[in-house]
């Protein structure tokens, strides 16, 4: 019993390839960890479907791991606006107000997809209408990727524009 304990304690102290100075690996946990403590849960669940799909092609799972944090963590540092109570409140609304579902491609938060509140008038264009409720959509991660801050679509439906929009 104790040869085996041995046996995968040595295996899980092997260093990653990926990582050649143990001091490159110390910085990069040391981000990690730092990165994760102040890391909402919407950010992990994020980084945990990133890994998903990318360790499938064939990245390491450390490089995988490094990398989604890396970026997980950088969008969420970018801008304080997204930790304030302001927008938490806005985006909680939201999501409630749509029920949990994409209004571009219909995916639901049941069926695992990680959503987000968008910003029909992008906020680098409009910051006036940052929280304005009527200028607020739920979508998906992939549709919200995809959308970026270049498209201006509104993919509520026209009840629900006229609905929401506060008039």
């Amino acid at each position: 019993m104790s040869d085996d304990f041995e046996g995968e304690r040595d295996d899980y102290r092997d260093e990653p390839k990926d990582w050649p100075d143990p001091r490159d690996k110390r910085r990069k946990v040391a981000r990690i960890a730092e990165a994760l403590a102040n890391m909402p849960d919407e950010r992990i669940d994020q980084i945990v479907y990133r890994l998903r799909s990318t360790v499938n092609f064939g990245m390491s799972f450390s490089s995988a791991l490094a990398d989604a944090i890396d970026s997980a963590a950088e969008a969420y540092s970018r801008d304080p606006f997204f930790d304030s109570l302001e927008w938490k409140r806005a985006r909680y609304e939201t999501l409630v107000r749509f029920g949990g579902r994409c209004c571009c491609c219909g995916v639901d938060r049941y069926s695992g997809a990680i959503l987000q509140v968008d910003h029909i008038k992008p906020r680098s264009k409009y910051p006036q209408l940052a929280l304005d409720l009527s200028n607020l959509q739920v979508l998906c991660q992939k549709c919200n990727e995809g959308k970026g801050n270049r498209d201006e679509t509104d993919w509520r439906t026209e009840r629900e524009r006229k609905r929401f929009s506060g008039k």
